[in-house]
């Protein structure tokens, strides 16, 4: 919480001189930097994973997460 001291948290940075570029297998010929991503632009996750994952959490005593908790790019609308 705000204003209370973390236990187990370290806060990680990258110098401002370093790049990590994507492999190029994943490039169409162009060039692309990343840093703390695991190297992909996207991240896609659905509502019907959400729930199953917020079920799980409350069956197991645990307190809900909300869907920008993933920070995702694409969200699906779906039941599954």
């Amino acid at each position: 919480a705000l204003g209370e001291p973390a236990k187990g948290v370290s806060l990680v940075r990258f110098a401002t001189t370093f790049t990590r570029a994507v492999e190029d297998d994943f490039l169409a010929g162009g060039e692309a930097h990343t840093y703390f991503a695991d190297g992909y632009p996207f991240l896609i996750t659905t509502t019907g994973s959400l729930d199953a994952l917020n079920n799980a959490l409350v069956a197991g005593g645990n307190t809900p997460v909300p869907m920008n908790r993933f920070r995702p790019n694409i969200v699906v609308d779906c039941d599954e």
